[in-house]
């Protein structure tokens, strides 16, 4: 997979959520289909 092809799929995409999974991340369920939807941002 390419990323720029899923950027385009957010052209028109209402939502946008900020979540906070310092401790969560593994407790993460993601609908079957939906990953390429998902991207985290790591701070150290």
């Amino acid at each position: 997979r390419q990323l720029l092809p899923c950027l385009y799929k957010l052209n028109n995409v209402d939502t946008f959520t900020k979540l906070d999974m310092w401790n969560a991340y593994g407790n993460l369920r993601v609908a079957e289909g939906n990953e390429d939807k998902l991207a985290f941002i790591c701070r150290a």
